[in-house]
C-alpha cells in the first residue's frame, strides 16, 4: 500500500460518526486505521476481516475526551435486516461500563438504519486484493529473504485456508 488509508466501505451508506452523552463515535473504515485501533486496544479487533470482507461487520471507535475506551462492532443479527450492536468491548476485550453501552445504542438507533444497507457477500466470494497481500507479507519475505512455496506472492483461497 502506499501509505493512504485503503477504504473499506466502498459507496455503501454506513452510520456517520457521532457524540452521545460524552463519548464520540468514529468509523474504523480502513486498514491502517483498523490496524491502529486494535494495536491501541490489544483487543481481538484483528479478527474481523472475514467478517468485514463479506460485509458482515461495520466497526467503530468509542472516545471518551479524545481517549479510546471502546471498539464497537455491529452487524445483522439472524434475519434482521437492521444493524445491532454485535460487540462493544474496552481495551484488552474488557466489559464496558453500563453508560457506554446506554450510549452506544443511542448513538445506533439516532441513525437511519432503514437507509444503511448490509449486502452480505456469500461466504467465500470476497475479493482478494493482491496489493493488500503483498503489503501484509512484504516485511516477513524480507526478514525471511526469501517467498516460501507455502506463502505465494499472489493471494488465493487455498494460501488462505493453509494460514
Amino acid at each position: 500500500m502506499d501509505g493512504r488509508a485503503a477504504p473499506l466501505d466502498r459507496p455503501r451508506p454506513r452510520a456517520p460518526g457521532g457524540r452521545v452523552a460524552g463519548y464520540d463515535f468514529q468509523p474504523l473504515n480502513s486498514i491502517p486505521i483498523i490496524a491502529e485501533e486494535a494495536a491501541a486496544m490489544r483487543n481481538c479487533l484483528r479478527t474481523y476481516g472475514y467478517n468485514l470482507a463479506h460485509n458482515r461487520s461495520r466497526l467503530w471507535s468509542a472516545r471518551r475526551d479524545g481517549e479510546r475506551v471502546a471498539t464497537l462492532r455491529l452487524g445483522c443479527r439472524f434475519r434482521d435486516p437492521l444493524l445491532n450492536i454485535v460487540d462493544l468491548r474496552g481495551p484488552r476485550n474488557a466489559d464496558v461500563p453500563r453508560e457506554l453501552s446506554w450510549a452506544a445504542r443511542q448513538w445506533l438507533h439516532a441513525q437511519d438504519l432503514s437507509q444503511i444497507k448490509m449486502e452480505q457477500r456469500d461466504w467465500g466470494t470476497a475479493p482478494l486484493d493482491r496489493t493488500t497481500w503483498l503489503s501484509l507479507w512484504r516485511t516477513y519475505w524480507l526478514a525471511k529473504r526469501r517467498i516460501p512455496e507455502w506463502l505465494p506472492v499472489a493471494p488465493s483461497r487455498d494460501a488462505l485456508a493453509a494460514l
